[in-house]
């Protein structure tokens, strides 16, 4: 999810992608973001990578 997140995609279109509903989406990524202490989807696009949760490919 932050994959698609670090890409400008809405939670809207996360969810088309996942097939899951916009809200759905906002729940995950509120959970995510609680969990990484962070405020916001930037924030937490930047700490997983600092903290290498995301695969190598996922940060170019």
């Amino acid at each position: 999810m932050l994959h698609w997140v670090k890409n400008g995609k809405t939670s809207m279109e996360v969810g088309q992608i996942l097939g899951i509903s916009p809200p759905t989406v906002k729940n995950h990524l509120q959970k995510v973001m609680r969990k990484l202490n962070v405020n916001n989807r930037a924030q937490a696009v930047g700490k997983s990578a600092t903290l290498r949760l995301m695969a190598h490919s996922d940060l170019n």
